[in-house]
């Protein structure tokens, strides 16, 4: 499948993580995506964004690519750009966030049944973002954006700011 200027889909699913200084909480967000019921290799990206880190994240982080080359990118914050996102699904999590092994199982089964592109999950309330995409309690670490979906309103959003 082909998405945002022909970039090839190649996952389900692609994880931002921002991290800095975070050597001690990384490694088990890292592990508990790795260990979804989902097949990580074949389902998951993740593009690792370092925030100046000084510790030892980066160290961390590149045992963890060098197991899976395909599947991690580690970047520099400032030089992320979405021409990077290769899954259908993007969302961003913290660097301290660890997920139940049947989480990326369950949110798929999910994305799959429903044309709903957000859940908020203060209200329990779908959200179209394509309609309400000024709803003003969206928390970006709540929702799944479908790339193509994202790309179409970051270029709009580029022609009107």
């Amino acid at each position: 499948m082909t998405g945002y200027m022909g970039i090839d889909i190649m996952y389900k699913f692609t994880i931002i993580i921002p991290f800095s200084n975070d050597e001690f909480y990384i490694s088990d967000c890292i592990d508990s995506l790795i260990n979804q019921t989902v097949n990580f290799r074949d389902e998951i990206q993740l593009i690792l964004l370092n925030q100046a880190s000084f510790d030892d994240s980066v160290e961390i982080l590149l045992n963890f690519k060098e197991k899976y080359p395909d599947n991690i990118s580690i970047i520099d914050y400032d030089d992320f750009s979405r021409d990077l996102i290769c899954g259908e699904y993007v969302n961003f999590f913290d660097s301290r966030a660890i997920f139940d092994a049947e989480a990326f199982e369950r949110i798929l089964r999910y994305l799959n049944a429903s044309n709903i592109i957000s859940i908020n999950h203060d209200e329990n309330k779908k959200i179209n973002l394509l309609k309400d995409y000024k709803y003003p309690l969206i928390d970006v670490c709540s929702c799944f954006v479908n790339r193509n979906i994202l790309n179409d309103y970051l270029d709009l959003y580029e022609l009107y700011k």
